[in-house]
């Protein structure tokens, strides 16, 4: 019964202040988004660039020449380059051809789809433990790419895609191009796209077709230093070339660091300027609360002196200012909170760095967000109370010296 008629002074007492309210709750609400979304995706962003390394493989490097991959033959690596760098650092990493082929028609008895075809040696996939963990079947072996058979291992998402109805998947045939292969192989892992790792004769001979390498792939071992071994292994390439001059400046060498500064630099200066905005957006709340708040004590002055004379103390006139300053912001947050929703798909359309596709990776760290609203009404709550005990003695000073 107490609470309820405390309850009901309350609202009262934010009735009788509209515009301070509105004021008070509008601030709140717009420096709650600015934080949640500034500070739970920079956080997001920030291990985007670990998550990209870790589902291209935390020991995977790639080599590629721009100008190859754009279709120039001249500029295009080879199955030479491939044994060369096998003899050269055979004792530090595992090199392979990479034949890529995106949006290939794919067919089931179940459903139709596009998927990307990959070619890799088997002893690639052997040593990539982290990108080849098998749920079923088996991987590629070195007899399957020697005869060309028609054998594929597809991901979790490609086997939703071509059976989404379940079923036993090993031993099932599936169009690929125009390519019939038998699927012995899936690999775990939900986040790898939807994707079918085939023999590279296979890739070559019967999806594919011939075209310049323009892609070799190397797992390093975890004796050998990874970017060590890509200066060592940039320099040889570059001296293999025929045209050194140009193709040794063309040719790329990427590493996991590589790919992490690249995702985290595309997005540096974004999360900068909405870090900064939010903690603007953040003072100048807590500014108009503060503001608002003396303003309102005033006015009220009168109010105050009646409750003192009534026999409330200190204590009780902070408790009520707390309360009301209290319940204004607490409803900004939960405003803020709930505007913030339809952002989260929003950010996550846009989160692309080429060429990593991260949207799958960045996440609203819900738990961030709420330790971030739940610091700020306090914040909010502590510069209140604060300043709300200065005013408060400073006015019954002047009572007392009157």
């Amino acid at each position: 019964m107490r609470m309820t008629i405390r309850l009901k002074a309350l609202l009262v007492s934010l009735g009788s202040q509209k515009g301070r309210v509105a004021l008070v709750v509008i601030t709140v609400v717009v420096a709650t988004l600015g934080a949640m979304v500034a500070i739970a995706y920079a956080a997001a962003f920030r291990m985007a660039g670990d998550k990209v390394v870790k589902r291209y493989g935390i020991r995977n490097c790639r080599i590629f020449v721009p100008g190859a991959v754009e279709g120039s033959d001249a500029l295009g690596l080879d199955m030479d380059d491939v044994r060369a760098l096998q003899m050269q650092f055979g004792a530090l990493a595992t090199f392979s051809p990479v034949y890529v082929g995106v949006g290939v028609p794919a067919r089931s008895s179940q459903a139709s789809t596009s998927l990307m075809v990959v070619g890799v040696e088997p002893a690639y996939l052997q040593a990539a433990t982290d990108l080849s963990r098998l749920r079923l079947g088996r991987l590629i072996s070195d007899a399957d790419n020697a005869q060309g058979r028609p054998v594929c291992v597809l991901t979790s998402r490609a086997v939703g895609e071509l059976f989404p109805r379940g079923g036993s998947v090993i031993g099932q045939v599936i169009q690929l191009g125009s390519a019939r292969l038998r699927v012995i192989g899936v690999l775990s892992g939900e986040s790898a796209p939807a994707r079918a790792t085939v023999p590279p004769s296979v890739a070559v001979q019967r999806i594919l077709g011939r075209k310049p390498l323009g892609l070799i792939a190397f797992w390093v071992n975890k004796n050998a230093n990874i970017e060590e071994l890509a200066r060592r292994v940039r320099r040889f390439l570059a001296s293999r070339q025929r045209n050194s001059a140009s193709s040794g400046n063309a040719l790329r060498v990427v590493t996991p660091g590589d790919m992490r500064r690249h995702v985290e630099s595309g997005y540096r200066t974004t999360v900068k300027v909405t870090l900064l905005t939010s903690f603007v957006g953040i003072a100048i709340a807590f500014a108009t609360v503060l503001l608002v708040m003396l303003s309102s004590l005033t006015r009220r002055r009168n109010e105050l002196a009646i409750r003192r004379a009534m026999g409330a103390s200190e204590k009780d006139l902070l408790r009520m200012i707390a309360a009301e300053y209290g319940l204004l912001m607490l409803a900004g947050i939960v405003m803020g909170i709930l505007g913030s929703l339809p952002l989260d798909s929003l950010l996550r359309a846009r989160a692309s760095v080429a060429p990593f596709d991260i949207r799958h990776f960045v996440r609203f760290d819900w738990a961030l967000g709420a330790c971030v609203a739940l610091s700020l009404w306090l914040s909010g709550l502590f510069f209140t109370v604060s300043l709300a005990r200065v005013i408060l003695r400073k006015q019954r000073a002047n009572a007392a010296g009157a």
